[in-house]
């Protein structure tokens, strides 16, 4: 995608993102301030005495890394801890965390508990018990003692010969303190090298009191939240937009489906009076709508192969799309340029154009392909607009694919271009009977109808793909219904209008609407659901085709 195609999902559902962000820090704020505080304390400890030789070798202090490694895994086991807890008073057991920090003799313990002074209480709990675990250092002991000793009686020699004024006992003294020293400096080098061998524990920073918790992080698991709710609904957004597969603006037809595009309208005002809104061009001539259907007439009249026959035929993917409004439209402002005009209601099995101009239908299009008339002046109506001629549908048949398939109608057709400037077939849906297709290679051209919001790609695209294996060639698709967006070069107007009208077994007249979305949904071209509420919310019980 483009950035402009993500700028445009931002746009279109920005309350999804807004909602996910609100939703997931809602939740994250509100589970947080339900749970309990934790305070933490935590002591760092030494194992093994500090080796003060500016050489040492290296099993000398693998030895001290490893006895580290070895009281770190002894903190963690369950007697010990349990141990610890009884020591305190306590059931249970704590939530320690023990750290060895890497390539030296420090052991971190961290203790966390909703009540600060148990924190520290329970880290000198399992110091004292670590230190029960060390083995007996009785020797290092009675020799600390002995050079205690031993240095005592060399001070007292000392003193006893800074005094002494006969040479000879000085001499005496003298080698006596010699002696001692001696003593002192073997002794000493025999504990020196013991106490290395001796495992040992020093607490080199003991547990504070904490007077912060360290859990909940509110503001932190909030903020994370928001960013993660903020990144799930964008993703949806985007798979969303990615499966949607609904026509909805210009470009949907042209980079989407990569067929031409003619024009758009957008939804049709209520119209005062008895009129229905597919006059709007008639009975407010001036409105943007009207406009708008003019530049798709100036558009069709150029896509039209030059020297063929000027006959258009308007027809639609499924029902409820457009296709009425469209070729009536197209009609009347033909007609109010100055042109003669010939609007043929080519739907045999769900006649509307009668209705919509008042007209009787005893006689029509019908009677003329069975044969039952035998002059096209004796189906063709006059209208209120000067110019403007109707051929209404006729008696109701009971063959209307084979009749509207006959050389017979395109003869009719040929016949009404020679006196005609312009003549609009109005048609039955292309999926949902077979009328249409055969109709397709008797006119110049086929525009096809599509519904902003209702009409999916995959039925466009085989209503297209449909009119060209009939021969047909396709001049656009007319988008009608169609939504204004911020940034858009296409279409015009911004009021509504609905549809309240459905093929099931196309032909019925007075199926109720139901039943056309029930057949949408089974060819599987249904519109979303978001797409028939906005039905609902337009259409006030028009159950006519548009």
């Amino acid at each position: 995608m483009e950035l402009v195609a993500y700028w445009e999902i931002v746009r279109k559902r920005w309350w999804w993102l807004l909602l996910g962000t609100l939703l997931a820090a809602a939740v994250a704020f509100g589970v947080s301030r339900q749970m309990t505080p934790q305070y933490e304390a935590s002591a760092t400890i030494m194992i093994g005495a500090v080796n003060r030789n500016p050489t040492p070798l290296t099993s000398e202090i693998n030895v001290s890394q490893d006895l580290a490694a070895t009281y770190g895994e002894l903190l963690k086991t369950h007697q010990l801890q349990t141990a610890a807890m009884s020591l305190l008073g306590y059931s249970g057991l704590p939530d320690v965390t023990v750290t060895v920090q890497r390539d030296t003799q420090f052991v971190r313990i961290t203790v966390q508990d909703p009540l600060p002074g148990r924190t520290v209480a329970i880290a000198e709990a399992l110091v004292h018990q670590l230190e029960l675990q060390l083995p007996a250092n009785a020797p290092l002991q009675f020799a600390e003692r002995q050079l205690a000793a031993i240095q005592t009686q060399i001070e007292a020699r000392q003193q006893q010969l800074a005094s002494e004024q006969n040479a000879a006992r000085r001499g005496e003294l003298e080698q006596e303190i010699a002696g001692l020293r001696g003593q002192y400096t073997e002794l000493y080098a025999t504990y020196s090298q013991n106490k290395l061998s001796v495992n040992t524990l020093e607490v080199v920073d003991p547990p504070r009191l904490p007077t912060e918790p360290v859990s909940p992080k509110t503001m932190q698991n909030t903020a994370l939240a928001a960013v993660l709710g903020l990144m799930l609904a964008a993703g949806a957004a985007v798979l969303v937009e990615y499966l949607h597969n609904v026509i909805e603006s210009p470009s949907d037809v042209t980079e989407t489906l990569g067929l031409p595009y003619v024009a758009s309208v957008g939804l049709l005002p209520e119209i005062e009076g008895p009129a229905r809104r597919e006059l709007v061009c008639l009975e407010q001539p001036h409105s943007v709508h009207a406009e708008a259907f003019r530049f798709a007439s100036v558009v069709l009249r150029y896509s039209l192969p030059s020297g063929d026959p000027p006959a258009i035929l308007v027809t639609s993917s499924s029902a409820g799309e457009g296709k009425t409004t469209l070729a009536t439209c197209l009609a009347i402002v033909e007609a109010q340029s100055g042109k003669r005009v010939v609007l043929v209601d080519a739907d045999l099995r769900r006649p509307d154009q009668h209705k919509l101009w008042s007209l009787p239908n005893d006689v029509g299009l019908s009677s003329l392909l069975s044969g039952r008339v035998a002059s096209v002046d004796e189906i063709l109506q006059a209208t209120p607009l000067p110019g403007l001629q109707v051929i209404t549908s006729g008696p109701h048949t009971a063959n209307p694919t084979g009749l509207l398939a006959s050389p017979a109608f395109g003869e009719l057709i040929t016949t009404l271009c020679d006196t005609a400037d312009l003549v609009v077939v109005d048609t039955a849906p292309l999926l949902s009977v077979a009328d249409t297709s055969t109709m397709a290679r008797a006119v110049s051209g086929v525009v096809l109808v599509a519904r902003a919001g209702v009409t999916t790609t995959p039925a466009c695209a085989t209503a297209a793909d449909l009119v060209a294996r009939s021969e047909g060639h396709l001049l656009g698709v007319f988008l009608n219904a169609c939504q204004p967006h911020h940034g858009s070069r296409y279409g015009y107007g911004r009021y509504g209008y609905g549809y309240g009208y459905g093929y099931a077994a196309y032909g019925q007249e007075g199926e109720p609407d139901e039943q056309g979305a029930t057949e949408r949904d089974a060819q599987g071209r249904g519109a979303p659901r978001r797409a028939s509420k906005r039905h609902r919310r337009r259409t006030e019980g028009e159950p006519h085709d548009a």
